[in-house]
């Protein structure tokens, strides 16, 4: 399904890495992103293995598992932080994807490709920013079609790693997945889930997690945080608002849990991240 492919570009541009740039783990990093950078180096440490980030190469890279990120001297890149909206395509990446690089001469990415990338960013010399409201729908389409390509290549070199019968799984999960991404708001309990696809409550949290590699409830608290940052970043809606319409029992569970996830607070997310 053409819809289980669509990805959210959250922010990109070109940088220049200095190291200031070097740093741990952050609520940034919660993310898949492209680098591809054209002078410099930098290194990322991911599962305590160290990468190493050289122009002539792209790469592909699971933003979860960076536990630092160094820049020695400096490093100019093109880059895109992105995230599938589809369960199932997240599974997919975190499955096949932790560090991936091509050479560029390998793949069918030349510089006036990827040069276009800042032109989609508001700020695009900075790495906090967002898709310019007024981007053209043509340029959306080039850079996402960039994501795809490398994605796909990514899947036909391993993808046995995610089989067909995983999809088909995903399919027959898909109505209770649907119906947690409708309801977003309410207090849903595991029956009323479950019973969108005529399981136990208890069969169905344990082909959830065995098959998606996250829980019922772990995957409806991701949404929800998810759509909580898109509240402060782009409404004027009191923090005590977004956590009631979101279904947190009050507003300290919801800052409290909030923090955990992304490292910072909601107000301090807020004040970093609002539409102008």
């Amino acid at each position: 399904m053409i819809s289980d492919l669509n990805l959210n570009l959250q922010s990109g541009g070109f940088h220049h890495c200095t190291a200031a740039w070097s740093a741990g783990a952050s609520a940034r990093n919660r993310c898949y992103k492209l680098y591809i950078p054209v002078k410099g180096e930098a290194f990322l440490v991911m599962n305590d293995r160290t990468w190493t980030l050289r122009p002539g190469h792209a790469y592909l890279i699971n933003g979860f598992n960076i536990q630092r990120q160094v820049c020695r001297d400096f490093m100019d890149v093109y880059w895109v932080h992105f995230f599938p909206e589809s369960l199932f395509f997240n599974y997919c990446l975190s499955s096949i994807t932790d560090f991936c690089s091509w050479r560029i001469e390998d793949i069918p990415l030349k510089e006036d490709d990827y040069a276009l990338i800042p032109r989609l960013f508001e700020n695009p010399g900075s790495e906090d920013n967002r898709v310019a409201p007024n981007a053209s729908l043509a340029l959306t389409c080039k850079i996402t079609s960039i994501l795809l390509d490398l994605i796909g290549d990514l899947v036909e070199c391993r993808g046995g790693e995610v089989s067909e019968e995983s999809y088909k799984l995903f399919l027959r999960l898909k109505p209770a997945i649907d119906f947690m991404n409708s309801n977003l708001g309410r207090k849903l309990t595991l029956k009323e889930i479950s019973g969108q696809v005529n399981l136990s409550p208890v069969y169905f949290q344990k082909l959830f997690k065995a098959k998606l590699n996250i829980t019922p409830y772990e995957y409806l608290l991701e949404k929800r945080l998810y759509a909580a940052r898109r509240c402060l970043s782009e409404t004027d809606r009191s923090i005590s608002e977004i956590a009631d319409a979101l279904g947190f029992c009050n507003q300290f569970h919801f800052s409290r849990t909030f923090k955990r996830y992304f490292l910072e607070s909601p107000s301090r997310y807020r004040t970093q991240h609002s539409v102008p």
